[in-house]
């Protein structure tokens, strides 16, 4: 007789019955069924961790968290965007208290308050949890500072920083549109989402720069030629 596991090959099921002589039938999802299939996987490995003893409950998070970055591959999603929105949430109402309190002192005549001081040493740097900030160190700390920049912007400005959508009306632009984005880009995400966004024409381009991440599309060699390259193509055709 039969016996049907509803659960994903990832649980090595198929081996497990080979070893015992028995022959496995498995069937590959469709994407809609995939999906649906890792969201009750990660109710199941909820469930588990939260029955787990204190020895056993790391391995049952390290499998928790394999269910998410699964679903942000299926969905189209970038993990460091996901773990982005985590830090935001966190983070975003002390911000706006520290901004809004840092705004009132100003009115008052009192200190001006500035955040964004950086003085980090290169193993710092590395140890930085994504590329974009690894490499922004990089550049705009080290390798192409100006001998007067700093990273500092008084901290009232968050206030205004926090509320800026750069597609807030992108659906106005009616005249020919080229986006540009590494392919690597920790930031891919916010380009292909304001893509589809700008509405108002029919006439628009998204062009992906194989191989580069953000910050290396400003200055290695290799991707900047790519960009001038379509922006003399683009320009060139549209002007």
């Amino acid at each position: 007789m039969p016996v049907v596991f509803r659960t994903l090959a990832r649980d090595r099921i198929p081996e497990i019955i080979q070893s015992e002589d028995r022959r496995p039938v498995t069937r590959a999802p469709d994407e809609a069924s995939y999906r649906e299939a890792l969201l009750a996987k990660l109710i199941e490995e909820a469930q588990q961790a939260s029955h787990a003893t204190a020895g056993g409950l790391p391995g049952e998070l390290a499998g928790v968290l394999e269910v998410p970055r699964a679903l942000t591959v299926t969905t189209g999603m970038a993990w460091p965007r996901v773990h982005a929105l985590g830090d935001d949430k966190r983070t975003i109402q002390q911000r706006l208290e520290q901004a809004s309190a840092a705004r009132a002192q100003e009115t008052a005549g009192g200190e001006i308050l500035y955040a964004g001081d950086a003085d980090l040493t290169d193993e710092q740097i590395a140890a930085q949890p994504f590329d974009l900030y690894r490499q922004s160190y990089e550049y705009y700390w080290k390798t192409h500072a100006h001998p007067r920049s700093t990273f500092r912007y008084t901290m009232s400005s968050l206030l205004d920083l926090m509320s800026f959508d750069a597609t807030d009306e992108i659906e106005l632009i009616d005249k020919p549109l080229l986006m540009i984005a590494g392919s690597i880009a920790d930031t891919r995400y916010m380009t292909e989402e304001a893509f589809p966004k700008a509405s108002g024409t029919e006439d628009k381009e998204l062009f992906i720069i194989e191989g580069a991440r953000h910050i290396e599309t400003y200055w290695v060699d290799e991707y900047v030629d790519a960009a001038l390259a379509k922006l003399v193509e683009f320009y060139g055709a549209k002007l």
